[in-house]
């Protein structure tokens, strides 16, 4: 039993991976913006995704302060400055908001799902310009932590949204926001 780990890492290093799409891998790319704020709070391919990116942050920086309390106010390290950093996906259907929120793990149960509402009222009021109201438009939001996802709302725009809230989620389902995305179209 106690060389059961090393078998473990012996069969997992000698696997073949499966080779990552191009969604996966332009994911990837996007979730690594919203690691740390050394390049910003608001990132996206095109201006316009990053100004849709800078009001959202903005926006969830300004209400989570009024409506949430709690958290560590003296944390020494912090990737994000905590800040809401965030980047935006606009496709022709959809438009997809990836947010690094800071101190996630500490937004519990119906905190969280506040959180989550509280963003999905976000993504419909920074788009509500961007296309027709009479446009069926998909939103997503996904609540990231300094690891994994752990809250996200998707749903159509100007309607109630399918929420999820877990320690951790599957981050698979905003692979396919990233179909559209060229293979020589940069993740800015």
């Amino acid at each position: 039993m106690k060389y059961l780990p090393v078998v473990l890492c012996l069969l997992f290093v000698g696997c073949e991976q499966k080779p990552k799409t191009p969604e996966e891998i332009a994911f990837d790319a996007a979730n690594k913006k919203i690691a740390s704020s050394r390049g910003g709070i608001a990132y996206g391919a095109t201006e316009e995704e990053k100004e849709l990116a800078q009001k959202f942050s903005t926006s969830m920086k300004t209400l989570e302060k009024e409506f949430f309390t709690g958290g560590k106010e003296d944390r020494i390290i912090s990737l994000t400055k905590e800040e809401f950093l965030t980047y935006c996906k606009i496709n022709e259907d959809s438009i997809l908001f990836l947010v690094h929120v800071p101190q996630l793990k500490e937004y519990k149960g119906e905190v969280r799902d506040a959180l989550n509402q509280l963003s999905w009222y976000v993504a419909n009021e920074v788009t509500k310009d961007i296309k027709p109201d009479d446009t069926e438009l998909e939103l997503a939001v996904g609540l990231r932590g300094a690891i994994f996802y752990g809250g996200s709302s998707v749903g159509l725009r100007g309607e109630e949204a399918e929420y999820e809230n877990a320690r951790s989620i599957s981050d698979k389902q905003f692979f396919k926001y990233f179909k559209s995305l060229k293979a020589d179209e940069p993740i800015n």
